[in-house]
């Protein structure tokens, strides 16, 4: 049979801030009783899969804005990387800032963090981005932040400016108490785009 989902690729940028010619990455978590993931977990090196794209529905950082909030759920990081990645390495090749972002990874328990080398080496290279990562699920020992997104961004969240934009991605109750949060601290629909 032939199984069809919508994955969100994003580029992998080489030094300099040039895109991997030919190449972009996926994240898929293996679910054991997903309908796709575990197949895209079996492939092997040199294995093939079939993709199609882009689909609708994109959105970008608008020329006026100075600060970004970034709310993902488990897989919802890679359309956030979609929109990081590009934004690092224009800065980076030129020298310029980023806008502020606030990267803000909401997973069940550490183990489920995804990219997370990743994300604290985009953070070292740009002062302006800071990466948290809340845990639903945490055990004892965990350190960092904690609570269902609703709970936990109410502590996390500051009053958007003109000049603020959030986008959100994971899935559906997730995203339903993101946005309410959001709208609870003055995040106009203007100012909001939803991933899904």
């Amino acid at each position: 049979g032939s199984e069809q989902r919508p994955y969100t690729p994003f580029l992998l940028y080489a030094e300099g801030g040039r895109p991997a010619r030919g190449r972009f990455e996926l994240v898929a978590k293996a679910y054991p009783q997903g309908s796709l993931s575990p197949l895209l977990a079996a492939l092997r090196p040199g294995g093939e899969l079939q993709y199609r794209g882009p689909l609708s529905g994109s959105a970008g950082v608008r020329a006026d804005t100075q600060s970004l909030v970034l709310i993902a759920g488990g897989t919802g990081i890679t359309p956030m990387l979609q929109l990081l990645n590009p934004l690092a390495a224009r800065a980076l090749a030129q020298g310029t800032p980023m806008p502020a972002v606030q990267l803000l990874c909401f997973n069940r328990a550490e183990e489920d963090v995804l990219l997370r080398a990743e994300l604290e080496q985009l953070a070292s290279q740009h002062l302006g981005v800071s990466v948290l990562h809340c845990l639903t699920q945490p055990s004892a020992g965990w350190r960092g932040q904690s609570g269902p997104p609703g709970v936990a961004l109410a502590k996390l969240l500051a009053k958007p400016t003109a000049h603020t934009q959030a986008f959100y991605c994971g899935p559906p109750l997730f995203n339903q108490a993101v946005r309410d949060a959001l709208g609870a601290f003055g995040f106009t629909d203007e100012m909001v785009h939803e991933f899904s």
